[in-house]
C-alpha cells in the first residue's frame, strides 16, 4: 500500500481548515438574516408578514380637518353635537370627571405614562371651553337626558340618533360614503361602530382574503389602524391632543407618543404597516374616498 507523501497531507489538512472557516462564516450570517426576519412580528396579533427590511411607505399627514377649519358650517343639532363629541372627546372627559366624578379623570389611568398624557391633552381645554361655550363640555344630566333623546333631520342626522343600532346593509354604505367625503372626524367614532353587523359579515372576510389571515382580532386592529390612517390623510387632527391619539394612549401606555405618524413609525412593525398599507385601498373604497 503506499503512503502518502507528507507534503501532500499537509495540503489536504490546509484545505479541510479552509473549507471549515469558509462554512463556519457563512452560517452565522444566514442566522442572522433569518433572525431579522423574526423580529419583524406584529407588535398587535400574531399575523406576520414577509417584507422588505426598508419598505417605502407614504406618511400620514398631520393637518386639521377641513370641517373643523370651517366655522361657518350650518349643521343641524345632531350632526353638529356628534362632531364635537368626536372632536373633542378629550375635553369632554375631562369635564365629565370635574363636574360628576370624585377623583380627577386622570386619576383612572394605571401608568404615569398615561395621566400626563392626559394631562397634557386636555391642558387647553378650560380655554377652549370659554372661547366655545357652544361645544357645552360643562353639561349637566339634565343636558345629557336631551342629549340622549336628540332627534336627527335628515337622513344622516337621523342615522346618528342614539336608538339607532345597527344599520342595513344600504344605511351601512350610506354613513360610510358621507363620513369619508364630508365628516372624517367620525370615522371611528361610535357611528362606525353601529356598523358592526356589515363589518362582520363583509368587511372582515375580504380583508381576511386581502391579508390572508384568518385571525379575527388582527384583522380587526389592522381595521382601526387603517381607518385612523385615512382619517389623518383627510385631515382629522392626529396630534398627541385629538380624539385619535387619546384612544390610542387610553388603551395602551407604549401608545402615548406624540402624533399618529410617529406611532405608526416607531411603534407598528413592518409587517403591521405592509398590512395597514395592504388593507388602505380596500378601506378607501369602502368610504368612498378616491
Amino acid at each position: 500500500m503506499q503512503r502518502i507523501k507528507p507534503y501532500l497531507l499537509s495540503i489536504l489538512v490546509l484545505l479541510i481548515i479552509l473549507v471549515f472557516y469558509f462554512y463556519s462564516d457563512k452560517i452565522p450570517k444566514q442566522e442572522q438574516a433569518t433572525s431579522e426576519k423574526i423580529e419583524q412580528v406584529t407588535i398587535i396579533g400574531q399575523h406576520q408578514t414577509t417584507i422588505d427590511n426598508n419598505p417605502k411607505v407614504s406618511k400620514p399627514k398631520n393637518s386639521i380637518s377641513a370641517t373643523k377649519q370651517n366655522n361657518q358650517l350650518n349643521l343641524e343639532p345632531m350632526i353638529e353635537t356628534k362632531l364635537t363629541e368626536a372632536m373633542y372627546e378629550v375635553c369632554a372627559r375631562y369635564f365629565f370627571a370635574k363636574n360628576f366624578l370624585t377623583s380627577p379623570y386622570v386619576a383612572r389611568y394605571k401608568t404615569d405614562i398615561q395621566k400626563q398624557y392626559f394631562k397634557r391633552a386636555s391642558q387647553n381645554c378650560e380655554e377652549l371651553n370659554t372661547k366655545h361655550p357652544e361645544y357645552r363640555f360643562e353639561f349637566s344630566h339634565q343636558d345629557n337626558k336631551k342629549r340622549s333623546k336628540m332627534k336627527g333631520i335628515s337622513l344622516f342626522g337621523k342615522l346618528l340618533e342614539n336608538n339607532k343600532i345597527p344599520y342595513t346593509v344600504d344605511e351601512t354604505l350610506f354613513v360610510y360614503e358621507t363620513v369619508g367625503r364630508e365628516f372624517p372626524e367620525l370615522i371611528n367614532s361610535y357611528t362606525i361602530y353601529k356598523t358592526w353587523r356589515y363589518q362582520m359579515d363583509t368587511v372582515t372576510p375580504n380583508l381576511q382574503d386581502i391579508l390572508s389571515t384568518t385571525n379575527i382580532n388582527y384583522v380587526g386592529e389592522i381595521t382601526r389602524h387603517t381607518q385612523n390612517y385615512m382619517a389623518c390623510e383627510l385631515g382629522v387632527n392626529c396630534g398627541y391632543d385629538g380624539s385619535i391619539m387619546y384612544r390610542y394612549c387610553k388603551s395602551e401606555a407604549n401608545f402615548c407618543v406624540d402624533d399618529f405618524q410617529t406611532l405608526y413609525n416607531s411603534r407598528f412593525s413592518y409587517a403591521v404597516q405592509h398590512d395597514i398599507l395592504l388593507a388602505l385601498p380596500y378601506i378607501k373604497r369602502l368610504y368612498k374616498v378616491y
